[in-house]
């Protein structure tokens, strides 16, 4: 049998593996709000994963705590995966990186875009050198992933609200994403704006 890698598919898969099925949908329609290029599958269990696709298709693997004690030696091989967890739950293996499922879709976001930052960030300057943003879009775009409203962006500016829009428009053109999840995650992995930034205005 042989693991051919399709790595050169334009959109990158990520499996969320759960025996909790809303858990499971709630984390699959945030990740693919945040990377609308991506894909993303959910499996009750590596075993289903295994049924139904090549398991080394996925560029991450968010699983549970009881998935990966299950599969431990598969998980642990592929070193692309990020445990869901439950509050202040503890995990047997410290080195791995967590999500906790139970906060606010804010926070959750904020973690993902930290771990999105800390994973691609080398591999996006390389990538993309050249922004395809003009400055004035840049600035919108960090704007509006702080929180801010076309209002406060024309006030913060000195430009006109139309001009706002405008810019909105042109950058969400651009990078082919229009809701703030996704924008946020671009702006962190390409170094406009740090993760503690994003928090977005009170």
């Amino acid at each position: 049998m042989t693991h051919e890698h399709h790595h050169t598919q334009t959109r990158p898969r990520m499996a969320v593996i759960t025996q909790s099925t809303l858990e499971g949908m709630g984390l699959a329609a945030l990740l693919q709000k945040i990377m609308p290029m991506g894909q993303v599958d959910t499996f009750c269990s590596l075993e289903e994963l295994r049924k139904k696709t090549d398991v080394h298709e996925f560029v991450h693997y968010f699983i549970s705590s009881r998935t990966l004690m299950e599969d431990a030696a598969f998980f642990l091989s592929v070193r692309r995966v990020i445990i869901l967890t439950h509050g202040n739950e503890k995990l047997p293996i410290n080195d791995l990186p967590t999500l906790n499922v139970e906060q606010s879709e804010m926070k959750l976001l904020q973690d993902l875009a930290a771990m999105a930052q800390h994973g691609h960030t080398a591999h996006a300057k390389a990538r993309d050198e050249k922004s395809p943003l003009t400055r004035r879009e840049t600035e919108v775009l960090r704007l509006v992933v702080q929180g801010c409203l076309n209002k406060e962006i024309a006030q913060k500016m000195g430009i006109e609200m139309t001009t706002v829009i405008s810019h909105r428009k042109n950058l969400t053109r651009k990078l082919g994403m229009r809701s703030v999840s996704a924008l946020t995650v671009y702006a962190v992995t390409h170094g406009l704006i740090r993760v503690e930034e994003i928090s977005g205005a009170s």
